[in-house]
């Protein structure tokens, strides 16, 4: 049996908004330059001139929200705002959303002669923003809502290993084995026969071994957080047995589809598997979280709650409300943020500086401080109590019981 020799992993070429993008994004400040962070979206075969006017709109009511801002700005920052838009509108002109494009991202800082630009192959919502750092929560989502899968289809004589994400597979090796051309049957009371299968049998053994050594390799280079295994069904308690300990407990789901099934009816296939785990994932995890917090453990539900912790730096793990969208305040003193204007609960300082999207800068505090963040779609228990909580790394403050117990 011939061996494969594995070549350099390759990764999905489609996509093109990964976690260390959204990373250098939340890294980056222009103060006192205004950044303008511009999301627009596509659909499917929607005529090019459709999307761009609908990008057109965008930046007309943006210029209308920068000459509001027009009195306080200097000179040089009003300047360099307009050559954003100018930029963004030229980049708009000459973009044509090709194959499985449903969305384009735009940041613009022409005041430190900073521009990035990416395709997305999900949907999102049309929004503009003008701030010193990039508005990433909408990237934040899709990166959270898409996470990189693995992908392995096999049968006696072939493994077809792929990798997805962002809604995105592409092949990324395959593993043939061939079978000896001649297999003699008959023989003394079918004993050729057993010889035979016992043959076959430890040349499929060998070809699983095969295909999970290529599986570690690949999936070393191009990590995933979960596993997805189909074709021969037959094959899987084997072939569970050769992968090592760390795949095999990514293995969260079979597929119930051939070795030689179709691109297209395996990216169906994918997409549907995908959302059902995520929506699993989702209810799990604020189950726990409202467990948690009800317990008086380590977690926290509500707004003004989650804030205090994320002043006090106690958020492990900020959960969102996909669809909650807020302004609020920011302390220019201490850098504290709250929900209405007044004396800083923090500091007693007066908070004085607007916040456009509350949850945006909830999401930058967060992984700044080297937390996560989980992005979850509409629970109407989880929306009336504010759509924001959190898994602590500690507690600063008591818990509800200790002060019952003091009071």
């Amino acid at each position: 049996m011939a061996e494969t020799i594995l070549a350099t992993v390759q990764t999905p070429s489609g996509i093109s908004l990964v976690d260390r993008d959204v990373q250098s994004l939340i890294q980056l400040q222009t103060a006192p330059y205004l950044l303008l962070s511009l999301y627009v979206a596509t659909q499917p075969q929607e005529e090019v001139k459709t999307f761009r006017s609908r990008g057109h709109s965008l930046l007309h009511e943006a210029n209308i929200v920068l000459e509001e801002q027009w009195p306080r700005l200097p000179h040089e920052v009003r300047e360099a705002a307009r050559e954003d838009i100018r930029r963004c509108r030229e980049f708009l002109d000459a973009f044509i959303p090709r194959g499985g494009c449903m969305g384009l991202a735009i940041f613009s800082c022409a005041g430190r002669n900073w521009w990035r630009h990416y395709p997305l192959p999900r949907p999102v919502s049309s929004r503009f923003e003008w701030n010193y750092d990039p508005l990433i929560l909408p990237a934040v989502r899709l990166v959270d809502d898409y996470p990189r899968t693995g992908i392995v289809l096999i049968s006696g004589t072939e493994g077809r290993i792929f990798g997805s994400r962002l809604g995105e597979i592409e092949e990324l090796h395959a593993v043939r084995d061939e079978w000896p051309r001649r297999l003699r049957g008959g023989g003394w009371c079918g004993l050729m026969e057993r010889r035979v299968e016992r043959f076959v049998g430890e040349y499929v053994r060998r070809h699983l071994k095969h295909v999970a050594a290529n599986m570690r390799e690949i999936f070393r280079q191009w990590p995933v957080s979960q596993i997805l295994v189909g074709g021969d069904s037959k094959l899987f308690e084997d072939f569970r047995h050769c992968l090592p300990n760390e795949l095999r407990a990514l293995w969260v789901r079979d597929l119930d589809l051939p070795a030689d099934t179709s691109f297209e009816q395996l990216r169906d296939t994918v997409l549907a598997v995908e959302a059902d785990l995520r929506q699993a994932y989702e209810r799990k995890l604020l189950e726990t979280l409202y467990e948690e917090w009800q317990a008086d453990g380590y977690a926290v539900v509500g707004v003004e709650g989650t804030l205090r912790s994320l002043y006090f730096g106690e958020v492990e793990t900020l959960v969102l409300d996909a669809d909650v969208q807020r302004k609020g305040y920011r302390c220019g003193y201490c850098g504290g943020l709250w929900t209405a204007l007044g004396r800083c609960v923090f500091c007693g300082e007066t908070m004085n500086e607007d916040v456009l999207d509350l949850e945006d800068e909830l999401v930058e505090e967060t992984l700044v401080h080297a937390g996560r963040v989980e992005v979850v779609s509409k629970q109407e228990h989880f929306a009336r109590d504010g759509g924001v909580g959190a898994f602590l790394r500690f507690r600063l403050e008591p818990s509800a019981s200790e002060l019952s117990q003091n009071a």
